[in-house]
C-alpha cells in the first residue's frame, strides 16, 4: 500500500506535464501543399501554424533518385529564437525520411520577407545571419556537403541564375 501512495504523486505529476505539453502542441500544425509537379520534380510548401497564426514556411523540391532540396525557409520575426525553425526543419526532415529520402540537401541563404516578397539582406548583415543558419542546420544534423558537390552546385547555380554561395551547401 505504501508503494502505491508513493507512486501516486509521480503518476499525477507525469499526467499533468503530459497534458500541459500536449495541449500546447495541439494548436501547432503543419500543412503540406503541392505547388508544382512536372515529370522530373515536385515542389511542395510546408506551412507551420500555431492556431490560426502562421509561424513560418519551408519549400522543398523532390528530385529523382529520392533526393530532396530544402529552400526558402522563413520564420516570422515575432517567432524567431523560440526553436520554431528547428521544429519546422525537424518535421520536414522526418516527413522526407518517411517518404524514402536518400539525401536531403539545404543551401543556407538568409533573406527577409516584406509584403509577401523575398528581399535580400544587406551585405553587412548577411555574413552573421548566414553563420547562424549554418549553426542551426548543424544542430539539426546537417553537415557540409563534399567539395565536389559544392563545385557542381556552383556551376548549376550560374546556369539557372541562383545567387547563393555553394560553399555553404549542407546535407543530411
Amino acid at each position: 500500500m505504501q508503494r502505491i501512495i508513493l507512486l501516486l504523486p509521480i503518476f499525477f505529476i507525469s499526467f499533468l506535464s503530459h497534458n500541459v505539453a500536449s495541449s500546447a502542441e495541439q494548436n501547432q500544425r503543419f500543412d503540406v501543399k503541392t505547388i508544382n509537379r512536372n515529370f522530373l520534380t515536385t515542389t511542395k510548401k510546408i506551412t507551420y501554424y500555431d492556431g490560426d497564426q502562421q509561424i513560418g514556411f519551408l519549400f522543398y523540391e523532390h528530385l529523382p533518385l529520392s533526393l530532396f532540396v530544402l529552400h526558402t525557409g522563413f520564420i516570422e520575426h515575432q517567432h524567431r529564437n523560440q526553436r520554431h525553425g528547428t521544429a519546422l526543419l525537424q518535421f520536414t526532415c522526418n516527413e522526407l525520411k518517411r517518404a524514402g529520402a536518400r539525401k536531403i540537401i539545404i543551401q543556407p541563404g538568409p533573406f527577409e520577407q516584406r509584403d509577401n516578397k523575398l528581399i535580400n539582406i544587406p551585405a553587412h548583415e548577411r555574413s552573421e545571419k548566414l553563420q547562424r543558419l549554418v549553426q542551426g542546420y548543424q544542430r539539426a544534423g546537417f553537415s557540409p556537403a563534399p567539395r565536389y558537390v559544392c563545385c557542381l552546385a556552383r556551376y548549376l547555380y550560374k546556369i539557372i541564375g541562383i545567387d547563393e554561395d555553394a560553399d555553404y551547401l549542407m546535407m543530411l
